[in-house]
This record gives structure tokens, C-alpha cells and sequence, in this order.
């Protein structure tokens, strides 16, 4: 049977309660971030003292991959592997230093980058130093930690801009500096970055999508150079997109 993401969720609030010491609470919450709302899990672990430092896990993120391979155990390891990484010495060490150096202007702008601001912040655009180019608002952003799993951010407001007493012209030189250092430009091609998003398990018909795909390009290419393409390029990119698909389906229903 399979779960609901409520039911997901619960399972890995139990499994983290089996592993967390003694005395600590495990809550299923409604986050709001950034980027918006999700629901997340979070723990208190009174052993550690008051100020200590737990991650939230995005139960949103953990139940997509669950509906995509259908395997709960799988989400539910992957939820607890997430959780204990980012609860290790060395990234609770790094997140504690990084906070530190927000003080500091010049710490804080090893760590600015520019970032495109999410819809979810448009509402709160009074409150942050942002540039509008047409209708994208572009913000500074500081990078607390980073793992493969996720990173930890820091969208830069006023306020804070304020306390380090520096123009928006000076935050904004900053970031532009350090943007191609900390979050450096990638470039793939389509089929490798096709199928990193893929579950385990499709490699099979992915490889064989792939190779229709390559077909297609290849057919897509001779056609256009002869002058014999007559249909509309971007139709056939959708009817090429869609032919790549697995043709059995992702998950066990």
C-alpha cells in the first residue's frame, strides 16, 4: 500500500526519534522559506543544550523521489541519511563559524552571491536590496553550508545590509565579485543533465530514450540541412521530449 506524504512523513519522525537521544522531540511542521512553504521535520534534542543545531528535513522533496521508484524504505533512509550528514561536527563547526563572520562585512562577503529571489519574497521586496532586470529581481545571498545533498542560505535584508553600514552599491560589487567562485557556471549536455533528475531503476529505458533522442537530433539535423523540415521545430522537440520517456511507468501503483 502506498503512503500519503502525511504518512511518510510520521514514519520518519518515528525512525529519527528511534536514533535521537533520549528527551528529544520530533515535530512535523509547515516551514516557510524563501522559496516558499513545504513541510518539514524538524527535532529539539534538549541533551545538546539550547543552542544547538538541527536541520529541516523537506518532507516535499523526500516525497517526490518516494512517488517517483515507490520504495518508502528507500525515502525514509534517505530522510535519516540527510538528517545525521547535516548534523555532523564538521557542518555544525562550519554553520557556526559562518554565522560568526555575518558580523563582519568584510567575512560576510566571502560568502555573497547574486540570486535570483523566488516569487515567494515578492511580497517582502520593501525589506530586501534587490536590482530588477525586466521582471526577474535579482537579491545577494550568503552561503552558510553546502553538501551534496542541499546548501543553507541567507537572504541579505536591509537590516542587516545596515549593520555592516554599506550602500546597496557596495553589497551588490561584493556579490558580483564572489557569484562565479561560489556558485561557478555548469555546463552539460541536455541527455547528461536528462538523466541525473532520473530515479534508479530506468537506466534501461532511459538509455534507450536517450538513443531515439540522439536519432531524432541526428534526423532533426539532416532534414533541416537538405530543406526538407517542414514541421514545427518546437513540436518535434515535445514529441522527442516525450518519446524519451520510460514507456513503463516510474513507479509501482
Amino acid at each position: 500500500m502506498r503512503l500519503t506524504k502525511e504518512e511518510l512523513a510520521n514514519e520518519i519522525r518515528e525512525k529519527l526519534l528511534e536514533k535521537l537521544p533520549e528527551g528529544s522531540e520530533v515535530d512535523v511542521r509547515e516551514v516557510t522559506s524563501s522559496h516558499g512553504t513545504y513541510t518539514g521535520i524538524c527535532a529539539n534534542i534538549p541533551s545538546e543544550g539550547p543552542q544547538s543545531i538541527s536541520p529541516v528535513i523537506n518532507v516535499d522533496a523526500i516525497f517526490a523521489q518516494y512517488e517517483m521508484n515507490g520504495i518508502a524504505e528507500d525515502a525514509i533512509e534517505d530522510a535519516v541519511r540527510i538528517f545525521e550528514e547535516n548534523r555532523s561536527p564538521e557542518v555544525i563547526e562550519a554553520f557556526t563559524r559562518q554565522i560568526s563572520a555575518v558580523n563582519s562585512f568584510e567575512e560576510a562577503s566571502r560568502l555573497m552571491y547574486l540570486s535570483v529571489l523566488p516569487p515567494a519574497v515578492e511580497s517582502d521586496l520593501e525589506s530586501i536590496p534587490h536590482k530588477d532586470i525586466e521582471d526577474i529581481h535579482l537579491g545577494v545571498k550568503l552561503l552558510m553550508t553546502s553538501t551534496d545533498d542541499n546548501i543553507a542560505t541567507v537572504t541579505v535584508k536591509n537590516n542587516l545590509m545596515h549593520s555592516w553600514n554599506v550602500s546597496e552599491e557596495e553589497l551588490f560589487k561584493a556579490a558580483e565579485e564572489n557569484t562565479l567562485r561560489i556558485r561557478p557556471t555548469q555546463m552539460a549536455p541536455m541527455f547528461d543533465i536528462l538523466s541525473a533528475m532520473m530515479p534508479e531503476g530506468t537506466m534501461p529505458e532511459l538509455t534507450e530514450g536517450i538513443e531515439n533522442m540522439r536519432s531524432k537530433k541526428l534526423n532533426m539535423s539532416e532534414d533541416k540541412r537538405k530543406g526538407n523540415m517542414k514541421e514545427n521545430p518546437v513540436t518535434l522537440v515535445v514529441v522527442v521530449f516525450f518519446e524519451m520517456l520510460p514507456r513503463q511507468p516510474l513507479v509501482a501503483l
